[in-house]
């Protein structure tokens, strides 16, 4: 049974960053399932760092869920592209609290703080739709790809090779799509 729970979670997650690229609103809607499982999980099983990333997850799935959806009904589906300062400080000051609650509880408390502080202003971008969460992404993919192979922790590793590579067609698409944008501006 965990097993299959645990290739929902997956699939829904894979799916979830396929839509997003896609900038396609059922992107929060699958999403939504694979983080409040895993939410579950953490929780039940007392870890409630990763349980707290996850609600959060959830929480955003919500918001982007209406956010794109208004978006939608007042046709403006535009891609967005904000200068990247605010997010690389807003991301370096929450890892930094990060850091200090979790400290004692990673076996790599500073790469798991910063992966997840960039992985919660990444969330928030996308749900803004703007370019630098794929970026952000990207980076934390990147750290989660290290924290997977320093730990031997292969299927981890590879999820998040497959993620890394559509956060790549992310970036691409969202690109392509803000300078159409711009240009019909």
């Amino acid at each position: 049974m965990e097993v299959l729970i645990l290739i929902i979670i997956n699939v829904a997650n894979i799916l979830s960053v396929w839509f997003a690229a896609k900038n396609n609103r059922l992107t929060w809607s699958v999403g939504f399932v694979g983080v409040a499982i895993t939410a579950v999980m953490f929780f039940m099983s007392g870890h409630y760092m990763s349980f707290a990333f996850n609600a959060y997850s959830a929480i955003m799935c919500v918001i982007g869920h209406f956010k794109w959806n208004s978006s939608v009904q007042k046709n403006d589906e535009s891609i967005r592209w904000m200068k990247p300062y605010l997010p690389i400080v807003i991301s370096l000051l929450l890892a930094v609290l990060i850091y200090a609650i979790n400290a004692s509880l990673s076996q790599n408390p500073i790469l798991d703080s910063v992966g997840t502080a960039v992985s919660i202003v990444a969330a928030y971008l996308l749900v803004k739709q703007d370019v630098n969460a794929w970026f952000l992404y990207l980076f934390s993919d990147v750290i989660y790809i290290y924290l997977g192979i320093i730990s031997g922790d292969w299927e981890y590793t590879v999820i998040y090779g497959v993620m890394m590579l559509l956060a790549i067609y992310g970036t691409k698409e969202f690109i392509q799509k803000h300078k159409r944008y711009e240009e019909v501006q």
